[in-house]
């Protein structure tokens, strides 16, 4: 009997507690002052641990069908549709400059302008941490420990359970997918 059922099995347990705890972050009652908490997901690309604020995240998926398009932007993986809304899909670890791999797993529904989901390689879990804590300190030491290109997508870094991740910066990245595509039009729908 192969264990890969097993890992399917867990995978979607983590997917449906990681939900819930997505979801009830947003329904609870944010609190101020020094009891303030600041959620992130602990994510994985190339090895390598980083972090993303929750509250830049729509949601979290696990195998979610990506349908391949033809596209110039090495990036972009395809389309996923999220309640009906078709969505591009892009691969966080060739954003960040680490070498394409097997396809992700995992991914990131983020808002923005255009909305966006982000391919990743490992979900590790969500942690908080305290809303006064310098999310900036260390910063430039592990952003230079993490891939050269990723430093210029990251906003600092925040102290885990595990150790020190750089947190990626959604709006930075949202920016440099929506240049990216600009300059992959061609001159004639400019």
């Amino acid at each position: 009997m192969s264990s890969a059922p097993h890992a399917d099995e867990a995978s979607l347990a983590i997917a449906a507690r990681l939900r819930l705890e997505f979801d009830r972050a947003f329904s609870a009652t944010p609190s101020a002052g020094a009891d303030a908490r600041i959620a992130y997901l602990a994510i994985q690309i190339g090895g390598d641990p980083f972090a993303l604020l929750l509250s830049d995240l729509v949601g979290v998926h696990v195998d979610r069908k990506v349908v391949p398009v033809p596209a110039s932007a090495p990036t972009l993986l395809g389309i996923a549709s999220f309640r009906g809304a078709l969505t591009p899909v892009h691969d966080l670890r060739l954003v960040l400059g680490y070498p394409a791999r097997a396809p992700a797993r995992w991914l990131v529904r983020v808002a923005g302008a255009q909305p966006a989901g982000l391919a990743f390689d490992a979900l590790e879990g969500q942690f908080t941490v305290a809303g006064d804590t310098d999310a900036s300190a260390g910063a430039a030491d592990a952003r230079a420990a993490a891939h050269p290109r990723a430093a210029a997508h990251t906003r600092g870094v925040v102290q885990a359970r595990d150790g020190l991740r750089p947190v990626i910066d959604v709006a930075a990245i949202l920016a440099t997918l929506a240049r990216n595509l600009a300059s992959a039009r061609p001159a004639t729908e400019r």
